[in-house]
């Protein structure tokens, strides 16, 4: 009986001893994740913070005007300014791979709205109308997709904080 109660003993621990291997496996490998997350972001946000990218960015904001599409595409469009057309198309590529990383869960949404919120929202508002236009003349349907989503997911997600902090009155 004594034989069978330390064989059993014996088992037991050498199963408690990998199942916390393995657990301490993947704790590692989150942690790891998570690390290389941060990293991925900050060579991203480094970009970002650019001159040329918030030259860029600003120009479109706050110094280009237009009435319809079409009148975008006289001013900016690539047979009329190629360099602005390229300015702003540099933008949204780069949104559009910020978007696609968030989609693949390879960065997290919150990182992004926390230091690119703003931008986001202001460069897809202004340029909202003129990508889906240009999506129905250029028959590409998928034309900034994952920009678009990415500014959804940012305004999903600044919605869910203003309702928690309506709720509780603390910002979330």
């Amino acid at each position: 009986m004594w034989e069978w109660d330390s064989n059993f003993l014996m088992v037991l621990v050498t199963v408690v001893g990998v199942l916390v291997s393995c657990a301490t496996i993947v704790i590692d490998r989150f942690r790891a994740n998570e690390s290389r997350q941060r990293e991925l972001f900050m060579q991203l946000y480094d970009s970002f913070a650019s001159s040329d990218f918030q030259k860029s960015w600003s120009d479109v904001i706050y110094n280009w005007q237009w009435e319809s599409t079409e009148d975008f595409l006289k001013k900016y469009g690539p047979g009329s300014n190629l360099a602005a057309w390229a300015s702003a198309t540099s933008v949204s590529l780069y949104f559009e791979g910020i978007g696609v990383l968030v989609k693949k869960k390879m960065i997290n949404i919150n990182l992004v709205g926390e230091l690119m919120s703003t931008t986001v929202k202001c460069f897809w508002e202004k340029t909202a109308r003129v990508t889906r236009d240009y999506r129905q003349m250029t028959s590409n349907q998928h034309l900034f997709e994952n920009f678009e989503y990415l500014y959804a997911e940012i305004d999903r997600r600044e919605k869910v904080n203003a309702e928690k902090t309506r709720k509780t009155g603390r910002s979330a």
